[in-house]
């Protein structure tokens, strides 16, 4: 009975046809998002880097990371000022500001700036890849989570300071954040965090 049914058999039928042609579209969507990503795994597994992630102190050359003289210069200073001088984050940030040394982005440098090069593994030569994913909160937000140890590639480079030296560094970045974390009056959530 049409007066009973809202839609017809006509628009029933299209209906589904929408449905099947979404349910393939959605299951083509995956099938390439899972080519795309085992391609992306093999190329790291063989050693390549996928992209060039603007890595102060290095440039970019036929797919590989090479040393920019000039601005690794800049990053083994910064590691030794921080390693061996007395001062933390701050006073290297002050230092390079002071000289004239845009940052990365090519403004002054912050103390969130130092501290995220000083955190860089791939200076001593050897990092691993494929940490991290992201995954779509929103309709236009994503959030990036870390991948289970088990899923990181180890990766070389051509190493700029020694790993003796990154070391130092994270030994005092930690020493610093704990001694910070101990002489504040007043615990926050995400005190040394963000």
């Amino acid at each position: 009975n049409h007066r009973s049914n809202p839609f017809s058999l006509s628009q029933q039928t299209r209906q589904l046809f929408f449905e099947i042609r979404g349910s393939f579209a959605k299951y083509e969507r995956i099938k390439i998002q899972d080519r795309f990503q085992r391609g992306k795994r093999g190329k790291l597994r063989k050693g390549l880097p996928i992209s060039d992630h603007n890595v102060l102190g290095y440039s970019w050359e036929d797919g590989n990371y090479i040393i920019n003289p000039v601005t690794a210069d800049i990053v083994r200073s910064i590691f030794d000022r921080y390693a061996n001088h007395i001062g933390g984050i701050q006073s290297v940030a002050d230092w390079l500001n002071g000289k004239g040394i845009p940052s990365p982005q090519g403004k002054m440098w912050s103390s969130t700036a130092v501290n995220r090069l000083l955190r860089q593994e791939m200076y001593t030569g050897e990092y691993y890849s494929y940490k991290m994913y992201h995954k779509k909160v929103s309709a236009k937000k994503f959030t990036q989570i870390a991948r289970d140890s088990s899923e990181w590639i180890p990766m070389t480079c051509p190493s700029i300071i020694s790993r003796e030296l990154f070391d130092r560094a994270q030994n005092k970045l930690h020493r610093n954040k704990t001694q910070k974390i101990h002489e504040t009056n007043h615990v926050a959530l995400f005190s040394g965090v963000l």
